[in-house]
């Protein structure tokens, strides 16, 4: 990463399974970087973007899967609709960036004189322990060709949805990645201008200005359309992105098998304060290994240590739950808060404001409520892995075998992806045809 500077750092470093490591990009757009990273971990599969890849997959199935944490307004795609391609400035900040009332001022009078037509994303808590209010002036300057929203169908990464969608970006990084991808849009992919931090409306009708109508513009935009072109191809049938998923699912997902079957799992762990009797095998997979040295390992232990700084820990839990495990980290993070659990705790706010926030990136079946409401209580079974937990054909068979067999009402959730295989078509439509959500 050449010419990075202090400011392009993300302010949090994370890490990931060195063993195995699945990164959402293709190879064409960050090769240097990934020369590098290959020369450290081999395991690496580029398998992105995830929007053009999932263009494979059955729409009833890639419809189903929800990657916003937000509730959509598509009222804003109806005016989309209305308006010429290509004539539209979409200024969208991220579901967790917030920002002064003074810049919520700044952003809006920049897009007012800037005289384009924009779609605004405003979320409900964008300003910083406020309400977003704008004057009345604003409206009444942009009624014919602003629309104000607080979400809209969008992915979760902006960079790369940029990309798919072939447009350039103006960026205003805030935290993590987004300093990073700012300085490689502005320098090295070639489609981005950057706002400065204190932002004014000046900066924003500029730069508006120039990447909807000058020269510079013009260039960004091309660029943005070759790497939607690099993107595709990527992502098309035996394209590198496409062809490193399916070698992701064989190799990663079917790695060390003897692991799990020759006792290792078994071994006990006896030294972790207030968890007594656990094996291996109870241990969190990211953790889970007998090396001491385990890069992920060491990793979260020094996690650890730096949470012990911290002036004071949530944890989503209460006391009596987990009194033991509790006890012993009070010993050595004496400023802990027990919280849990946050969905009883939520009952405590304005209907509107947890109803604003949902905790699934799945889009919800209600159908499934109205069934359970016909049932007596207590008498259903509920069978549900989790968001990403995949598992074999004949393992689902088993499950659904044993259900059946023990004649029991139950509630079955079975994501379109919960078989290991589900990249080929042919197996997803078997399990469809054969499962049902919920059974008498």
């Amino acid at each position: 990463m050449p010419n990075i500077r202090l400011k392009d750092i993300p302010n949090y470093v994370g890490f990931i399974d060195p063993d195995n490591i699945i990164n959402l990009t293709f190879d064409a757009f960050g090769q240097k970087v990934l020369k590098a990273i290959r020369s450290k971990f081999t395991n690496i599969y580029t398998a992105g973007p995830l929007t053009l890849l999932q263009r494979h997959i059955p729409n009833g199935q890639s419809k189903s899967l929800k990657l916003s944490l937000w509730k959509e307004d598509t009222k804003c795609l109806d005016w989309l609709h209305k308006r010429e391609p290509n004539s539209v400035v979409y200024v969208y900040y991220g579901s967790v960036t917030v920002i002064t009332d003074q810049h919520l001022i700044e952003f809006a009078w920049g897009l007012a004189n800037s005289k384009h037509p924009f779609l605004w994303i405003v979320r409900l808590d964008i300003v910083m322990g406020d309400s977003a209010i704008l004057p009345q002036e604003f409206f009444e300057e942009t009624k014919d060709r602003g629309l104000l929203a607080s979400w809209c169908p969008q992915d979760q990464n902006s960079i790369l949805e940029s990309i798919c969608g072939g447009v350039p970006v103006i960026c205003w990084p805030f935290f993590t990645e987004q300093h990073t991808n700012c300085r490689y849009a502005c320098t090295v992919w070639g489609i981005g201008m950057e706002v400065n931090h204190d932002v004014k409306r000046d900066e924003i009708e500029n730069l508006v200005r120039e990447m909807m109508e000058g020269e510079k513009g013009k260039q960004m935009k091309k660029s943005a359309r070759e790497w939607k072109r690099e993107a595709e191809e990527a992502t098309n049938v035996r394209g590198s992105s496409y062809n490193n998923f399916e070698r992701f699912i064989k190799e990663a997902l079917h790695h060390n098998e003897n692991f799990v079957t020759d006792g290792t799992l078994d071994t006990c762990i006896d030294w972790i304060p207030g968890m007594s009797n656990i094996r291996l095998k109870d241990i969190p997979t990211q953790i889970r290994t007998t090396d001491p040295n385990d890069l992920f390992l060491n990793f979260i232990a020094e996690e650890a240590q730096n949470c012990l700084k911290a002036s004071a820990i949530i944890i989503n839990t209460f006391e009596t739950f987990e009194h033991e495990v509790l006890a012993a980290i009070k010993t050595m993070a004496p400023r802990i808060y027990t919280m849990g659990p946050f969905s009883l705790l939520g009952r405590h706010m304005p209907n509107s404001q947890v109803k604003s926030f949902r905790l699934s990136l799945w889009k919800e079946d209600s159908i499934c409520l109205e069934w359970l409401d016909k049932r007596e209580p207590k008498l259903v079974v509920y069978v549900n892995y989790g968001s990403v937990t995949v598992m074999t054909d004949q393992h689902l068979k088993e499950f659904a075998r044993g259900l059946a067999n023990s004649k029991h009402p139950f509630l079955w959730i079975v994501r379109p992806d919960i078989v290991m295989d589900c990249w080929n078509k042919s197996t997803i439509n078997k399990v469809s045809g054969n499962i049902n959500l919920h059974n008498d």
